[in-house]
């Protein structure tokens, strides 16, 4: 039996110097957000060309508004 608590398992103390728009009603040690939540752009990749903007629109859309949708075609792969 272990009785050392790994180091991942140790509680943490709360951040004092996290930025304001991200500060929650109860102040926590960890907070969680989404690409949503941080980014006004995003690059789906990998997605079939063949009939998939519509469907895909209506998937991001489900997230919030859509201001802007486009195919880069040209964009480099990683």
């Amino acid at each position: 039996m272990i009785s050392e608590v790994p180091s991942h398992h140790v509680k943490q103390t709360i951040c004092a110097t996290r930025s304001p728009y991200r500060e929650g009603r109860h102040a926590k040690a960890v907070k969680v957000y989404t690409i949503n939540n941080e980014s006004c752009y995003i690059l789906i990749q990998g997605v079939p060309s063949v009939g998939a903007m519509q469907e895909l629109h209506k998937l991001c859309s489900s997230f919030g508004s859509v201001e802007q949708f486009n195919a880069l075609d040209e964009y480099p792969n990683g």
